[in-house]
């Protein structure tokens, strides 16, 4: 029973109370570790603890540059894509991604490559390229312009053509589409007759 005491008193002398810091048998000294990485043997216990502490506090402030890196790609990065529609950059991922509308086309490691899915997306579905949309939208804005000052008369940018309209009780009743601006202000005049 004594042979019990003693041996648990040394075990315990052995025992350093501090986490990723233990007695190493066969070298008969104290091991300092970081996860699976050995720091080194001490002969005393203070200094494997310095040692501990130190890589601990080393790895924090790696932690920590690389955190505030990511932070500054994460700003750099969607202000790049604030004015391109459907093209953001996924911070959780570290990847761009492309959308259209509300379904997901994918995760770029390129931004160029995330643009290219959203204009092939965007002629997929509506079968008009991206310049032809510039135009067109450029076109519908000055038709709408031409149409504001004639009461009853707009550009329907779906038909692309200008529809004339006439009061109907509470709703506005279509006259026809026409081409041109002039057309469609006769055509409600004699609707109005």
């Amino acid at each position: 029973m004594a042979d019990n005491i003693h041996s648990t008193s040394k075990s315990r002398k052995r025992e350093s109370g501090h986490t990723g810091v233990n007695w190493h048998g066969p070298a008969y000294k104290w091991r300092a570790t970081l996860g699976r990485k050995c720091l080194g043997y001490h002969e005393r216990l203070e200094d494997a603890v310095a040692a501990r502490r130190a890589a601990e506090e080393a790895k924090a402030q790696k932690q920590d540059r690389r955190a505030k890196l990511l932070a500054d790609e994460d700003r750099r990065n969607k202000a790049l894509v604030e004015d391109i529609p459907g093209v953001y950059w996924h911070s959780a991922s570290r990847r761009w991604q492309a959308s259209l509308g509300k379904v997901s086309l994918g995760y770029y490691d390129k931004m160029i490559d995330a643009i290219e899915a959203r204009e092939r997306a965007e002629e997929k579905k509506y079968c008009v390229s991206p310049e032809e949309k510039r135009r067109r939208s450029i076109e519908n804005s000055h038709k709408r312009k031409a149409a504001k000052p004639h009461e009853g008369v707009s550009w329907d940018s779906h038909r692309r053509v200008f529809a004339a309209k006439v009061p109907n009780g509470k709703r506005m009743k279509t006259v026809g589409y026409f081409n041109s601006v002039l057309e469609a202000v006769e055509a409600r005049k004699e609707a109005l007759s």
